[in-house]
């Protein structure tokens, strides 16, 4: 009967070591998770402004189409180039004829801006930018954004004036030219709007 020799009994050793190492690893790549973000959750509102004293006029995009689903090892990830599509004709504010001034003579006014279409870029854990289409035109804008019980909120304000919406404000303001006056008389819309995005992941 062979002996087995001290210098064997190490290597079987070392290798019984490294087996069991390897385990684990296949483990955590098996059961490996993704952040997905949830199309049907996605709420877009926006805050316009009228009249000299900047009184609020809010309302909300109630679709938002996305090209495909994303998904990330972290929220950013799965955010990072995410692509979508927002019907104007989605646009809503709980008063129809207001619903259908802003449709009709500001966006109506607008060159191929039947939707809006961007594309969302993360810097870091609390910022980014978006490539919006809007116009004819197309800019970028920064955001911030927090996560908290895997829900993304973005927050960011926009002048349409960048998109050379001018035009636009002007028609709409004109039509809604008493709506807007405010106790100095003057008209006033503003290019300033304010954007709150939500989504669950």
């Amino acid at each position: 009967m062979k002996t087995i020799k001290p210098i064997s009994i190490l290597l079987i050793g070392v290798l019984a070591l490294i087996s069991c190492k390897e385990i684990p690893k296949k483990e955590v790549t098996a059961n490996a998770k993704y952040y997905v973000l949830e199309a049907d959750s996605i709420s877009v509102n926006w805050t316009a402004y009228k009249t000299t004293e900047k009184i609020p006029v809010k309302g909300t995009f109630q679709q938002v189409l996305l090209p495909q689903a994303r998904k990330g090892q972290t929220p950013a990830e799965a955010l990072d180039g995410t692509q979508f599509t927002i019907p104007i004709s989605s646009l809503f504010t709980g008063d129809t004829g207001r619903d259908t001034k802003i449709k009709d003579f500001f966006f109506g006014v607008m060159k191929q801006t039947t939707s809006l279409k961007g594309n969302i870029r993360i810097i870091n854990e609390a910022s980014g930018t978006i490539d919006l289409t809007m116009n004819g035109l197309s800019n970028s804008f920064p955001f911030s954004y927090i996560v908290k019980e895997n829900t993304l909120e973005l927050k960011a304000q926009i002048d349409v004036e960048k998109w050379q919406a001018l035009e636009a404000l002007t028609s709409l303001n004109k039509v809604c030219e008493l709506l807007h006056t405010g106790a100095d008389g003057i008209s006033k819309t503003w290019s300033e709007v304010a954007i709150t995005a939500r989504v669950h992941l």
